[in-house]
């Protein structure tokens, strides 16, 4: 895939929510395309559909109407096995509160994914992954041992 080439694509894309016969349109008519290499920002107020179009693009939601392409190939219908693939594989969200699993290290966090593929856990790559966001010393830390203030070397409120 080169430089430039569309990655997603979103067509006249639609969402709408029903109470009873009531239509409440959320998204009308969305024309986005993302290209490789491109960086975005969703940004609106509050009640504007922003986690509802982020929904949609990482398979969690289905649109009412309109297409929704990703690598050029039309991903609007698939079957709930075909999403859940596209989302271990293919798209990755970084969630505001990191929905970690508290239970689990950063370690078993960051390597979990690798197992719902059934690939073999690459130790070496996991510890790489973490230690690009800064973590590396802090592997075998749980979620709640560790901060983004903390574990980044940003100064916490009230440090200089």
């Amino acid at each position: 895939m080169s430089h430039g080439e569309v990655l997603l694509e979103l067509v006249d894309l639609e969402k709408s929510y029903f109470l009873g016969a009531e239509e409440i349109p959320v998204l009308k008519k969305i024309n986005l395309v993302i290209r490789r290499g491109e960086f975005i920002a969703i940004m609106g107020t509050s009640g504007s559909g922003k986690s509802t179009l982020m929904n949609i693009l990482g398979f969690l939601d289905r649109p009412t109407r309109g297409l929704y392409k990703l690598k050029g190939k039309d991903v609007t219908a698939l079957t709930d096995e075909d999403e859940a693939m596209i989302r271990n594989r293919e798209i990755g969200f970084i969630f505001q509160t990191f929905n970690l699993l508290a239970q689990y290290s950063v370690f078993d966090n960051v390597g979990l994914p690798l197992m719902y593929r059934d690939d073999e856990v690459d130790e070496a790559a996991v510890l790489k992954a973490i230690d690009i966001v800064g973590l590396g010393h802090r592997h075998h830390h749980k979620p709640m041992e560790i901060s983004a203030a903390s574990a980044s070397g940003w100064p916490s409120p009230g440090r200089s």
